[in-house]
């Protein structure tokens, strides 16, 4: 049989491990410095009369040695916010990975069993490789919901093929459907407000998520020489995040690699499983001609 659907907790942790640590390591350390400097504050002093203190302000020379401290610290503290800002945007990117796992192994089922050429399981993880429109339709399912997470400023130094530039203008198009928008601006509503967004923002994301985000389909099954309706499918979406704010080449170095065109990206991962749900019959096909 096939492994069932489950929800895996251990998933939002999986190649994003480092990022859950960085991040966990910058919210405490800003916790305790937020505390410390309420325990500052709670002294009698900060709470002199505005206007005393401005009389003693320029013959008291206490607040040299804070200002010293602060200078030193800023950079520090400049770095642990853009660290925490940072590995937010990656972890919400892990979460749109594990969104886009699932609806290109639901895409797949469909369009395996329409796909079918009663190809004999021999290897799970080649099997789904012998339907060409099954694995487009995957990638497409994956890319589309990929796009709300995806980078539209990394998107403006990359090249792209021409099939991109159109599924692009065809993304477009029907978000301008979908929106009722004009041809100069969209329209969407954020917190119970309208507001515009410009054309080439959700035209740079579309173009971004088609060129960071590939998927491969795989199978398992807990018996042996199995049928094709006893593999299970295994959906792996791969998306390389692009930073945004850490762009320090080590940074990238460390928790990171670096492209063949010179990017520093960090590569999330994430993998469902679900029942192949093909017909039990020697074709494996629904009946219906697509």
């Amino acid at each position: 049989m096939s492994p069932a659907p489950h929800f895996d907790f251990f998933e939002i942790f999986r190649s994003v491990e480092i990022a859950w640590g960085f991040w966990l390591f910058g919210i405490g350390v800003l916790l305790i410095l937020l505390i410390r400097y309420r325990s500052l504050l709670s002294g009698n002093r900060f709470f002199i009369p505005f206007r005393k203190r401005m009389a003693t302000f320029h013959s008291d020379q206490d607040g040299a040695s804070y200002s010293l401290a602060f200078l030193i610290t800023l950079p520090f503290i400049l770095g642990l916010i853009v660290l925490i800002i940072e590995t937010s945007f990656l972890l919400v990117a892990k979460f749109g990975t594990m969104h886009a796992a699932y609806m290109s192994a639901r895409s797949a089922i469909v369009w395996t069993t329409s796909d079918h050429k009663d190809v004999p399981v021999t290897n799970g993880n080649t099997y789904f490789d012998n339907f060409p429109k099954a694995r487009s339709k995957a990638e497409e399912a994956a890319i589309r919901a990929m796009v709300p997470f995806s980078s539209g400023l990394a998107a403006k130094k990359l090249q792209y093929t021409d099939a991109q530039q159109k599924n692009a203008a065809n993304y477009l198009q029907m978000y301008r459907d979908f929106t009722l928008a004009s041809e100069s601006d969209i329209q969407s509503y954020k917190w119970k407000h309208k507001i515009r967004i410009r054309p080439d923002y959700v035209r740079n994301k579309f173009l971004y998520a088609s060129r960071a985000t590939q998927v491969k389909l795989s199978g398992q099954s807990e018996i042996s020489n199995p049928e094709p309706w006893q593999l299970g499918l295994e959906a792996r979406v791969t998306y390389e995040y692009p930073y945004s704010i850490a762009k320090i080449p080590f940074f990238g170095l460390f928790v990171g690699e670096r492209t063949s065109d010179g990017r520093y990206v960090y590569k999330v991962q994430s993998t469902v499983m679900f029942p192949n749900e093909c017909p039990k019959n020697p074709t494996a096909k629904l009946g219906i001609t697509l």
